[in-house]
């Protein structure tokens, strides 16, 4: 069984509990590391987070804890995305989800109604990407 764990992104918002998290899990007994995904909240951005986890680490997967696809353009998301699985050399794995929060939705100038065929469309979208 592999365990993974969560960085603390609500608790934490600046750069050296980040990087101590991050150490510590490629250090520790976790195969993984991930982050959530909220906009319209304090946190840290996921992409963001997830690639300096990536640069600081060597083994750990990288993983988004179910990134809200539906609130974000496809082509920069995959794009981004490419740019993480680069600098882990291959570690990144992503969970997308519709999300739940019409706030979030919002923030990001997204209509909250569609997001489940807006899912499906993106997906197929970011394989041909």
């Amino acid at each position: 069984m592999d365990i993974g764990v969560m960085l603390p992104y609500v608790v934490s918002t600046s750069r050296e509990p980040l990087l101590r998290w991050c150490r510590a899990i490629e250090d520790g007994p976790f195969q993984s590391l991930a982050i959530g995904d909220r906009l319209n909240y304090g946190n840290l951005d996921q992409l963001v987070a997830l690639s300096v986890a990536a640069a600081v680490t060597e083994n750990v997967r990288i993983l988004t804890h179910v990134m809200v696809l539906p609130m974000y353009s496809t082509a920069v998301v995959a794009k981004r995305a490419a740019t993480i699985d680069v600098v882990s050399a291959g570690r990144l794995t992503m969970a997308v989800g519709v999300g739940w929060r019409p706030d979030d939705f919002r923030a990001a100038g997204q209509p909250f109604r569609g997001r489940f065929q807006r899912l499906d469309d993106q997906v197929r979208e970011l394989r041909r990407l």
